[in-house]
């Protein structure tokens, strides 16, 4: 790029926006500009977010960016419903029950590594 000042501190002034870019258009702009510190954040918030993608974010997305998104949704779907299960054994047998705090800290968590094993490979 010509200006890489400039594109530094748009990006900056991106990054401080309010309200923040939706996480479509982080990942739309991620890709045009090649900015790939913004893909991660963006991702993460589209897997953990508690509705799926409208028909217009997939056309914005693309198909592959789209597909893995979806396959990323359902792993972490699938993982929260088996730690809730255990959790709820665990109450059942009279265990130490685990907090609704807890509980949060652990899907951000398997939100994040369940991103990057689906998206490992554009880094």
């Amino acid at each position: 790029m010509a200006f890489p000042a400039a594109r530094t501190h748009a990006i900056a002034a991106l990054d401080r926006a309010s309200p923040p870019l939706d996480p479509v258009e982080r990942v739309f702009l991620a890709e045009k500009y090649d900015i790939p510190t913004w893909l991660r954040p963006a991702y993460v918030e589209l897997c953990a977010r508690a509705h799926p993608l409208e028909d217009s974010e997939a056309e914005v997305l693309g198909l592959q960016t789209t597909a893995r998104l979806a396959r990323a949704r359902a792993a972490v779907l699938e993982e929260k419903v088996q730690e809730w299960r255990r959790a709820v054994e665990r109450a059942q047998k009279g265990e130490g029950g685990i907090t609704k705090e807890d509980m949060e800290v652990r899907e951000a968590k398997l939100v994040e590594r369940v991103v990057d094993e689906i998206f490992a490979s554009e880094r």
